[in-house]
Parts: C-alpha cells; sequence; structure tokens
C-alpha cells in the first residue's frame, strides 16, 4: 500500500517535473510516507523513475495484446499505414490511462540525457530508432524522395512522429475517450500530411 501510495505520487511528480527537478521530498510528502520508507522501497530517484517506466511499458503491452492489437506485416503495407496502426491504439491507450500518459510524454522528452539512455535500455528499444528504420527501408524501396538531404528527412521525420502530442494539445480537438473520432481524423490528416511531404515527386 506504502509503495503504491509513492509509485502513484511519483507519477504525477515526474508528469509535472523533468527528471533534474522532480524531488523526493514532495513526492513523500505527497504520499504520506517518510524517507525511511521511501529508501525502503527504492535505493534513489533514479530508481523509483526506472520502475514507473517499467510498469508503463509493462502496462502498455498488457493492453495492446488484451486489445489483440497486431501490427501488419510491413512488407505488405505501407509506413503510413503501420503508423496509423500505432498512434491510434497509443494513443488509446493514452485516453483510457491518463495519467501514464501524461509520465511518458515527459519522459519522452526528458533533457537529461543520461536517464534518456536508460530509460532506452528499460524500454528494450528506442523509438527513434524504430522510426529511422522504417524510414531507411522506405527509401530503400523508393517510396520516399530522395531529392532531400537524409539527415533532414530523418530529423523531421523523427521530430514530428515523436512530438505528435504537442500538435494534438494546440488543436481544437477534445482529447477524451469520447472524441476518438475526432482524434482519428486528426491523425489521419496528420500522416496525410508527412506522406504527401515525402512521397517522391512524379514530375
Amino acid at each position: 500500500m506504502k509503495k503504491q501510495a509513492m509509485l502513484d505520487a511519483a507519477m504525477d511528480e515526474f508528469s509535472r517535473y523533468d527528471f533534474d527537478q522532480a524531488s523526493v521530498n514532495r513526492i513523500i510528502e505527497v504520499s504520506g510516507t517518510s524517507k525511511g520508507t521511501f529508501y525502503h522501497y527504492f535505493r534513489s530517484k533514479e530508481a523509483l523513475y526506472l520502475e514507473l517506466i517499467r510498469l508503463v511499458a509493462e502496462e502498455k503491452v498488457r493492453y495492446l495484446k488484451e486489445n489483440r492489437i497486431s501490427i501488419p506485416n510491413q512488407e505488405s503495407v505501407s509506413i503510413w499505414s503501420l503508423l496509423k496502426n500505432q498512434m491510434e491504439h497509443s494513443l488509446y491507450f493514452g485516453l483510457e490511462n491518463p495519467k501514464m500518459a501524461a509520465f511518458a510524454a515527459k519522459a519522452a522528452n526528458e533533457p537529461n540525457s543520461n536517464m534518456k539512455e536508460k530509460t532506452e535500455e528499460v524500454i528494450g528499444y528506442s523509438a527513434k530508432e524504430f522510426l529511422i528504420r522504417l524510414l531507411d527501408e522506405e527509401i530503400a524501396m523508393g517510396r520516399i524522395r530522395g531529392d532531400l538531404p537524409l539527415t533532414f528527412v530523418r530529423d523531421i521525420f523523427s521530430y514530428m512522429m515523436t512530438h505528435f502530442n504537442d500538435f494534438l494539445h494546440h488543436s481544437d480537438v477534445p482529447i477524451q475517450l469520447d472524441h476518438r473520432d475526432q482524434i482519428l481524423a486528426y491523425i489521419c490528416n496528420y500522416l496525410d500530411f508527412m506522406e504527401k511531404g515525402l512521397n517522391p515527386r512524379l514530375d
């Protein structure tokens, strides 16, 4: 019970503050525990942070499995279909688990490079590297325009995919479960914009 109270308080703390600014003292105060209790369960703030990363990652995997979400074979579909599938169900997970989503969004933009690297080690893969691999394969198959510098295409593609939530938050679309259709339409428009901008020129 005490450990869960600390995890809940830490989820809120790390959703509001970057890792370096987050306070163990605030977590202890909000959870109604003590420093002794905190260090009984977690050897450091870093250990607590990485525990939350692991828990959120496991919960997301469980959610996808329970909802029988599968990603089609890449060879038979375009990168845009793959991304639509991934974004749609990741977003639904976030809508149903808003606290986890807020924490994950903050962690995705964590400025402490050391913690970001450790986070990727816990998750087991880098989302950015996954996107780059997809993009490189599309370029090799001639499905992405090759007249732009590869580093530029990689950077703009990676930025737009990892910052989708920022765009959504600045839209007029309510980020709520009963507005799924509007959110899905926004995802489609977002990816359509990217696809048309990155498709090979035919002229």
